[in-house]
């Protein structure tokens, strides 16, 4: 079966497709940052992690939030729950 596709309705379906391409990207950069961060601590399911980025680059997780740590400095955090699998 072959299915014609107006211009707008092209244009449509290659939006939606670039949309959901960049979310997938997107997500799975996040999920690799998060299992690459360094974690000196053992890691438990339902805790909030946050995660931090040194002026070097390198992320690590922690259980501190920005609000109750001023003294961190990092570019920005990344709040995370770890799950059971």
């Amino acid at each position: 079966m072959c299915f014609l596709l107006s211009a707008p309705e092209l244009a449509d379906l290659k939006f939606m497709t670039q949309f959901f391409i960049t979310q997938v990207l997107q997500e799975a950069k996040r999920d690799a940052d998060l299992h690459h961060a360094a974690c000196n601590m053992v890691k438990k399911p339902g805790t909030m992690y946050y995660m931090y980025e040194r002026e070097s680059g390198q992320k690590y997780l922690s259980i501190l939030s920005p609000q109750v740590c001023k003294k961190l400095q990092g570019s920005g955090t990344v709040m995370t729950r770890l799950y059971k699998d």
